[in-house]
């Protein structure tokens, strides 16, 4: 519960809802030193994520922590203040995992896919991901918050169902929710599929209903928002990431099964041409590899970048190139 969450909510408890009405915003500029402190922490201690006086609160399993970047400066929000960033230093059990995800966002970008803007930098010898929160505008000095709800929220389900597998939302699910709600049904119905091809062609497994939002704008204008926490899994070994997506494509998770079959019942759901729908995934699939290779050019001096090189680009073009004679099966 939090003073800034995703989206223009607020929580607090009953006793202080006094306080909140009338809070100040509070912003404390940080030195590059306190923001490295922070994340050296969260390598040691990963249950504390935020320091006393913070109010804000965000979903998800990995350790992170919000900021407010104005006047060219760092700062830590209190109060009434919201956060325009989120710092992420990556999954701790997998290697360079704030890389990988950071490249992974950037090629998806580079491949006409909505994503989040992300950088990784270096923060002394730290570096984490750094992410724009599509869910704040910065005008000026003034930080105004958009309201978001992921698929899982405006479906009504909980965190703990946020995998098909375990009875959360389905494409079915999502496609309806996406006509019914939304402002352009068909742009939103296009972006699902790119939803759904992107954590194909990436080998990203955590593609869940936690992991896509709605935008509700204050003009009542209703969206899908960029994508975010896309990653591949292909850097690291079976043993330790699945080989799977986690929303099925025409009933298959499984990254060999997905094949031209399942794609055509996908597009049935989503009420797509079939044609255009194979065409953006086989477009996609041809040109993730490349974009791919481009972003990690784009970071060399970050540490990790050769071996996460070396084990991902083999494994990458060989997963696209699969794809791509699935889609005649």
């Amino acid at each position: 519960m939090g003073w800034d969450c995703p989206g223009a909510v607020q929580f607090t408890p009953e006793g202080r809802a006094e306080e909140l009405h009338q809070r100040a915003a509070e912003l404390t500029p940080l030195t590059e030193h306190d923001i490295a402190d922070r994340l050296r922490i969260l390598q040691d201690q990963p249950a504390s994520w935020t320091t006393p006086g913070e109010h804000w609160s965000l979903g998800g399993q990995q350790e992170k922590f919000a900021l407010t970047w104005l006047e060219d400066q760092w700062h830590e929000a209190g109060g009434s203040a919201a956060t325009t960033h989120i710092i992420k230093p990556g999954i701790k059990v997998l290697h360079h995992q704030a890389l990988v995800e950071h490249v992974t966002m950037r090629a998806a970008a580079a491949t006409g896919v909505s994503v989040a803007d992300s950088r990784l930098l270096p923060f002394e010898d730290q570096w984490a991901i750094v992410i724009d929160r599509f869910d704040r505008v910065t005008v000026f000095d003034k930080v105004f918050r958009l309201h978001q709800e992921d698929f899982c929220q405006a479906l009504g389900r909980l965190p703990e169902r946020k995998y098909e597998s375990v009875g959360g939302p389905g494409l079915r699910d999502m496609a309806d929710l996406v006509r019914k709600q939304l402002t352009d049904p068909e742009d939103g119905l296009r972006a699902l599929a790119d939803f759904l091809a992107v954590n194909l062609v990436a080998g990203a497994p955590d593609g869940h209903a936690k992991n896509i939002s709605l935008i509700l704008a204050p003009d009542g204008n209703r969206s899908i928002a960029p994508l975010y926490d896309l990653a591949s899994g292909l850097t690291y070994d079976p043993e330790a990431v699945e080989r799977t997506v986690a929303l099925s494509i025409g009933g298959e998770r499984i990254f060999s099964r997905i094949r031209g079959k399942q794609w055509r019942k996908a597009a049935g759901i989503l009420k797509l041409d079939t044609d255009l729908l194979t065409q953006r995934v086989a477009t996609m699939a041809e040109a993730f590899p490349g974009a791919f290779e481009t972003a990690l050019a784009e970071i060399a001096d970050a540490p990790g970048t050769p071996e996460v090189a070396e084990r991902t680009l083999p494994a990458l073009r060989q997963h696209c190139s699969e794809v791509l004679a699935r889609l005649d099966e």
